[in-house]
């Protein structure tokens, strides 16, 4: 083989390489336009500067309708792997606490400040008074107290007619005084039992209150597991409402400088652009070696 039949398709192989590295290069460069006169020069800007808004917008589009779109995000958030890290989040906090010596208030003032923290204790204590009396005042009582000496009435057999009767006929007064003195001092009880009990917790320490109540634990930690995945799962759509992703995305690629966005992108697609070298490499190495064939 002479050296000469190496010649053209050496030539067509640099040829093709260079010629895909200027196209490559002119989709950045220039980054502005440049004009003789008044007139701007074809071609400038390159095509990712000109069309820098689009392609942000497009990105955008893509990323919040395909990418971290409601299903997705509800999917990843509430996958078992992200439960669980969720679970050893919670569980690693139980363990670092074992031997804190602060008080559960210093520890709730350690995270907000002291007027906040009030006010959430206050509340606190106000919605868990509301529960319990909401609760003591659904429960009949005064039905549950007259069935009570009705049965034992019926139990004592022939002896107890005079009484099963009575309790009988007083059946619904018994059980009506029972139900208003219930909802007359369950409100002011409940409150006094609330307030005296959260005053003690909020004075013990961490460690004391984790070894308390230590057996009980593992069931709170699996009830806020459950109470993250249910929270997922019912607001995610109202949490992408108030985050517009699509307009995060564009605003933080159109913020980007041109030689920023040209590196972030060489650095995603390095390996596809040497593949296009190569490839305008390999074509004109083989245009070179078939153009003087046919030729012959």
């Amino acid at each position: 083989m002479k050296w000469e039949m190496l010649i053209a398709p050496a030539v067509g192989a640099v040829i093709g390489y260079l010629t895909n590295y200027i196209a490559i290069k002119m989709l950045f460069h220039p980054h502005k336009a440049r004009y003789i006169g008044k007139r701007r020069i074809p071609l400038t800007p390159g095509l990712i500067p000109k069309e820098q808004g689009r392609i942000a917008q497009s990105i955008g589009e893509v990323i919040s309708s395909d990418l971290l779109n409601e299903a997705t995000l509800r999917q990843v958030l509430t996958s078992e792997e992200t439960v669980a890290k969720v679970r050893g989040a919670l569980t690693g906090l139980v363990e670092e606490n074992r031997g804190n010596e602060s008080t559960v208030k210093d520890l709730l003032l350690s995270a907000v400040p002291e007027e906040k923290a009030d006010h959430s204790i206050a509340s606190a204590r106000e919605k868990l008074s509301e529960v319990i009396c909401g609760r003591l005042c659904a429960i009949d009582f005064g039905e549950a107290i007259s069935e009570g000496v009705r049965q034992k009435a019926i139990a004592d057999g022939k002896t107890g007619r005079f009484r099963t009767g009575i309790a009988e006929r007083f059946y619904g007064v018994i059980g009506g005084i029972v139900n208003r003195s219930v909802a007359k001092y369950a409100d002011s009880v409940v409150k006094n039992l609330v307030d005296k009990e959260s005053d003690q917790l909020l004075g013990m320490q961490v460690g004391e209150v984790i070894a308390k109540y230590d057996e009980k634990i593992p069931g709170w930690i699996e009830k806020g597991v459950g109470l993250y995945v249910s929270a997922i799962e019912n607001n995610t759509g109202r949490i992408l409402e108030g985050v517009n992703i699509q307009k995060i995305v564009e605003d933080k690629i159109n913020a980007l400088e041109i030689g920023e966005l040209e590196k972030l992108l060489f650095g995603l697609m390095k390996r596809e652009l040497n593949a296009i070298l190569c490839l305008g490499a390999l074509l004109g190495f083989l245009m070179g070696w078939i153009t003087p064939l046919l030729g012959v």
